[in-house]
């Protein structure tokens, strides 16, 4: 699937903890935002100057993102999230939320 503009294609995660670091995130909390693997990337949308700004993330990278603004589409009978590159949060790094790819619900 090739991505259009700063949309991103993302293979949603499940929750490996409840805590950041010291931080407890709250269970109602936790519905409203959503890790994955970023899967596709567009090239960037274009300012209105012409100038093409390229999206940050990279297929392969973890990323922390608001689930309410994800849009769900199915590929390849696989449930995926369409986001645009300003709803993504932060890129995960080993040691944010576990061990990248580990979580609670048996996915990984």
């Amino acid at each position: 699937m090739k991505m259009l503009a700063d949309y991103i294609l993302i293979r949603p995660e499940g929750w490996p903890t409840a805590k950041i670091g010291s931080i407890l995130v709250p269970p109602g909390q936790q519905d409203k935002f959503a890790r994955g693997e970023v899967i596709a990337v567009g090239p960037g949308r274009f300012t209105i100057n012409g100038v093409q700004l390229e999206p940050t993330p990279k297929p392969g990278q973890h990323v922390l993102y608001y689930k309410q603004q994800a849009t769900e589409v199915t590929v390849d009978e696989a449930v995926m999230h369409v986001v645009c590159e300003p709803q993504i949060i932060s890129i995960l790094v080993e040691g944010d939320f576990g061990q990248i790819g580990e979580t609670t619900d048996g996915s990984n």
